[in-house]
């Protein structure tokens, strides 16, 4: 798996996480599906981001960052990369919790 976490203070200089928790900030994968040396199966969004730079929208973002003009508006998710995610992220809700989503 692949941890990552974001923490900061308050005003009072209390430690606080500051980073939700959820398949996107631990990338978890089923151990017996394990391959080392390539990208592993994972409950995350992953298909998001493959498809955006896929259709040039990741380079277009660093470009305008780049020149400092505006960032274009995101391209719309088809479909099927919003079924992916969403039973990617049900998937990982029901083998962490032991119960069916609903």
């Amino acid at each position: 798996a692949d941890l990552k976490l974001e923490f900061g203070r308050d005003k009072d200089g209390s430690i606080l996480l500051a980073d939700s928790i959820g398949p996107d900030e631990f990338r978890l994968w089923v151990k017996a599906n394990y391959k080392p040396g390539r990208r592993q199966d994972s409950y995350d969004k992953q298909p998001v981001r493959d498809w955006l730079e896929s259709v040039g929208y990741k380079k277009a973002v660093e470009e305008a960052v780049k020149n400092g003009k505006p960032i274009p508006p995101p391209p719309k998710l088809p479909e099927e990369i919003i079924r992916e995610v969403s039973r990617r992220y049900v998937e990982a809700f029901e083998r962490l919790t032991g119960e069916k989503f609903r």
